[in-house]
């Protein structure tokens, strides 16, 4: 299956698409990222999921766009970028949960 399949059968991702307004490719690395605690870095994905679905993720570069409509949306606060990756902070998780309408604590 391909990630645009992958993106459109995720419930979560389309979730988040409704609550944040964001396109359905933003909204998938957005459900990957809560998933994530430890952050998505090329590291990470590469020793785990070489060829699953999230292989995308390791091109920085091809995926910054997505993440500054994501970081526009949630705010600057609610992502962390490091050298290779990103994370999702837990106030980019309250976030989610809050417009999600799901339990905080």
């Amino acid at each position: 299956m391909n990630r645009a399949c992958a993106a459109l059968e995720d419930r979560r991702a389309e979730a988040i698409a409704r609550a944040f307004g964001l396109p359905m490719s933003a909204s998938w690395i957005l459900a990957r990222l809560e998933e994530e605690p430890q952050g998505l870095t090329r590291f990470a994905v590469r020793r785990r999921l070489p060829r699953s679905d999230l292989a995308v993720l390791r091109n920085v570069r091809a995926i910054g766009p997505m993440m500054t409509e994501i970081r526009d949306t949630l705010g600057a606060d609610a992502i962390l970028t490091e050298p290779d990756g990103y994370r999702l902070t837990a106030l980019g998780r309250i976030r989610i949960r809050v417009a999600l309408k799901e339990p905080v604590i």
